[in-house]
């Protein structure tokens, strides 16, 4: 998020590289879509980043549903993926069912091995 694209592609690639296969990586990342700039928190996650973080503009992100090509470009497989839904479903859910908090719609994590 934070990150230019080539930052990601060169700590990714330095990661590919001098890593044996199986080796693991777990990042969060933007999602976009037009879909998803409307959903869930998106708007007031970006309002709140513009009002406390001036300095600090937004870089990077995946286009929604391309994680896995994306990753598979520099070497890596998906092993896990959540979206916004599946973190608040593994883990934000309480004993009694409810939610304990909603994550922005564009919020996802990504654990990946090395090919």
């Amino acid at each position: 998020m934070y990150l230019s694209p080539e930052a990601v592609d060169a700590t990714l690639g330095c990661i590919s590289m001098y890593s044996p296969p199986g080796s693991a990586i777990g990042f969060d990342y933007h999602a976009f879509s037009p879909v998803i700039a409307d959903a869930h928190g998106v708007r007031e996650l970006r309002a709140f980043h513009r009002a406390h973080m001036p300095g600090e503009p937004l870089r990077f992100g995946i286009q929604e549903g391309e994680i896995g090509a994306f990753l598979a470009s520099r070497g890596f497989e998906v092993l896990d993926h959540l979206r916004a839904e599946d973190i608040e479903r593994r883990h934000l859910t309480l004993r009694d069912g409810s939610c304990a908090g909603k994550v922005p719609a564009l919020c996802s994590i990504v654990y990946a091995g090395v090919i």
